[in-house]
């Protein structure tokens, strides 16, 4: 059996004026090895180490704190019995001196309102005015047993004895509290605000993923999925494709056709005032013939329109004519499984390649992307069934 080692106890330290030494434990580490293994252990020694000036001012204010917890304790069972006695005459014992605790509770609480609420002195206006009201009633309580009783100077002295414990907590309280400049106190309160906003954020953050960890455990991986979210949105269309006013046609406007044999024409005159008056077509406009044909083939002398009866003109009204606008694009908010379901919508005949493709394209490309790609899909005919 292992003997415990005493403490090697240190000399005293020799005395120096003003500085006081107290004995205290410490603990050294030894590090032992033992076939190959080490192990650490704690050794206590005696040691003396200079201690603190004592803190005169720390001891007064403890003793005032705990005059003021002793006073608030003796007047809550002074009180308490003098209410209790009070209410006894309407009710049971046990609930009179039961409500009786009332009196005070309220009014130590206002009082523990106004110490949280010390650095913001605007805000502790309500509880000390609710401090005081209360503390009057719970006065009055007491004075009103005494009266009844036919002692009014001891009701009066009773009621004394709330009020005395109050102010023991004004002067306990007035000395904690540290009034604070404009501009310090909105740096305190900034700061407590930037903590709530944090805190707030966190504990929701707990209360979504606790929601999120049922639903997968009660409905899967795919839980919550068979809500779709589908918006309709219109292609936005540029002011040249808007479609112009189509006017009559003009049979001098339209060129007459070529004749074949007619070599390269000279450069033409501007062309007549007419022309100016064609209306612009949409984009994109099909290609012209390819022989180029000036505005006017006719000489130079001839300002006559040239009258046609070919279908020529019908030609370039055709040509003038906007494409239809497309159908509005359908764009689907979700996961894979939506924009699988309105890629089978668009084209129920779809086949496994084409629609992974897709899936790649929108969502980047993935191992076993066309495994889970026919996975979704068969889970959607399947409802859609």
């Amino acid at each position: 059996m292992s003997r415990k080692r005493k403490t090697p106890e240190a000399p005293r330290p020799p005395k120096v004026p003003g500085v006081r030494y107290v004995k205290t434990t410490v603990y050294d580490v030894e590090a032992r090895t033992f076939e190959g293994e080490t192990s650490y252990r704690q050794v206590p020694r005696t040691a003396w180490v200079p201690a603190p000036p004592r803190d005169w001012d720390a001891m007064v204010a403890r003793a005032l704190v705990c005059a003021a917890i002793l006073g608030t304790v003796l007047s809550l069972g002074w009180s308490t019995e003098s209410i209790g006695h009070l209410l006894d005459r309407t009710g049971s014992d046990v609930t009179a001196y039961a409500v009786a605790i009332v009196f005070d509770v309220v009014w130590l609480a206002c009082q523990a309102r106004e110490w949280l609420e010390r650095e913001y002195p605007e805000r502790a206006e309500g509880a000390k005015a609710g401090g005081y009201v209360c503390l009057i009633l719970a006065m009055a309580a007491i004075f009103a047993n005494g009266y009844e009783a036919g002692e009014t100077i001891a009701g009066a002295s009773g009621a004394a004895v709330s009020a005395l414990a109050k102010f023991l907590w004004v002067l306990a309280l007035g000395y904690y509290a540290v009034e604070l400049d404009e501009g310090a106190a909105y740096d305190l309160h900034a700061r407590r605000q930037r903590i709530a906003v944090r805190l707030a954020l966190r504990a929701s953050r707990r209360r979504l993923e606790a929601t999120e960890a049922y639903e997968r455990h009660v409905y899967g991986d795919q839980g919550g999925l068979d809500v779709q979210v589908t918006r309709y949105e219109a292609p936005e269309t540029s002011p040249a494709a808007v479609p112009a006013p189509v006017s009559p046609p003009v049979p001098a406007v339209s060129p007459a056709p070529a004749p074949v044999s007619l070599p390269t024409p000279p450069p033409a005159p501007p062309a007549p005032a007419p022309a100016a008056t064609v209306p612009p077509v949409s984009p994109p406009a099909p290609a012209v013939p390819e022989a180029p044909v000036p505005p006017a083939v006719a000489p130079t002398g001839d300002t006559s329109p040239v009258a046609s009866p070919a279908p020529a003109p019908v030609e370039p009204v055709k040509q003038s004519r906007p494409t239809p606008a497309a159908s509005p694009a359908l764009q689907v908010v979700g996961g894979k499984t939506d924009f699988i379901r309105s890629a089978i919508a668009a084209d129920p005949g779809i086949t496994l390649d084409d629609l992974t493709d897709q899936v790649r394209e929108t969502y980047g490309d993935k191992p076993n992307l066309r495994k889970d790609v026919r996975r979704l899909r068969a889970r959607i005919e399947g409802k859609a069934s």
